[in-house]
C-alpha cells in the first residue's frame, strides 16, 4: 500500500500511514459487518444482497474520505481491490478456516460437533461471498494500471 500511497503523500506533503489507516478501519469494519450477517446463517440471497450494500458503501466510503490520492486511479483502484481482498482474507482465516477446523478436529475426535451443519453452512457462505467479489476485486486490482477508471 505504501508504494501506491507514498508518491501522491509526497506530493501533497502528508503522511501516507493516514490513507492506510482509513483502508484498513473501512474494510475490517466491512467485514464485521458480513461476519456478524454470517453468523446467523440467513438465506444465501440475504448474504449476496448484505454483501453488495456493504462493499459498495465501504468503496464509496474509502473514495470519499481518502486522504491521500483522491485523483490517482492507481490509490483509488487498489484501495477498493485490495479493501475485497481484505474481506475475502478475513473470510477465510476468520470463518471458513475456523469453522473446518473444529469440525476437522470433533471428527477426529470420535464426532463432528453438534452443531456441525451450523459451521459447514457458515464456511459456505463465507466462500461463496468469496467467489462473488473475486472477480470484482481481479478487476479493480488490474484496473490500477491498466485501465482507469475512477482518476486520473
Amino acid at each position: 500500500a505504501q508504494i501506491y500511497v507514498a508518491a501522491d503523500a509526497a506530493r501533497m506533503g502528508v503522511s501516507p500511514g493516514s490513507t492506510v489507516l482509513l483502508f484498513l478501519l473501512i474494510w475490517i469494519v466491512s467485514w464485521g459487518v458480513l461476519y456478524f450477517v454470517v453468523l446467523k446463517t440467513p438465506p444465501g440471497y440475504v448474504v449476496g444482497v448484505v454483501t453488495a450494500i456493504v462493499v459498495a458503501i465501504a468503496a464509496w466510503l474509502f473514495v470519499k474520505f481518502i486522504p491521500v490520492g483522491q485523483d490517482d486511479n492507481h490509490v483509488l483502484s487498489i484501495g477498493i481491490g485490495g479493501g475485497f481482498g481484505i474481506i475475502m482474507l478475513m473470510n477465510v482465516w476468520g470463518i471458513i478456516w475456523r469453522n473446518n477446523k473444529r469440525i476437522i478436529q470433533g471428527t477426529l475426535a470420535g464426532s463432528p460437533p453438534a452443531n456441525a451443519a451450523v459451521l459447514a453452512r457458515q464456511a459456505f457462505l463465507a466462500s461463496r461471498t468469496n467467489f462473488f467479489l473475486s472477480v470484482p476485486m481481479l478487476f479493480f486490482m488490474a484496473a490500477s494500471s491498466h485501465y482507469t477508471i475512477l482518476g486520473g
